[in-house]
């Protein structure tokens, strides 16, 4: 579970269920990438059938939509930076997919 410091200085985490249900248009995958208690980096697959607009108000509806659950809790302190990758590898060990890991 991801787990950062909050505005209050109070450890508090992001369900793992909020980040899988999260839902933008133009993004067809995404992996939350925790760097530290204060940061992460979120990387994002877009449909390659965007055009270059198109691909840009997808990251930045990526990015609001990451702000406001923050804010909502109380972690409007926490970095992040979205950042488009034409793939994203699945576990060597498992073989599935991991919406959450260490960066």
């Amino acid at each position: 579970m991801p787990t950062f410091v909050n505005r209050n200085g109070a450890m508090d985490f992001i369900h793992p269920f909020t980040v899988v249900d999260l839902f933008i248009p133009g993004v067809t995958r995404f992996q939350m990438r925790v760097v530290d208690k204060q940061s992460f980096t979120f990387a994002v697959v877009l449909d390659p059938g965007l055009n270059v607009g198109q691909r840009s108000e997808s990251i930045a509806a990526t990015h609001t939509r990451l702000r406001e659950f923050l804010n909502q809790k109380l972690m409007d302190n926490v970095n992040f930076e979205v950042v488009p990758v034409d793939d994203l590898p699945v576990n060597s060990r498992t073989g599935k997919f991991q919406s959450i890991v260490d960066a």
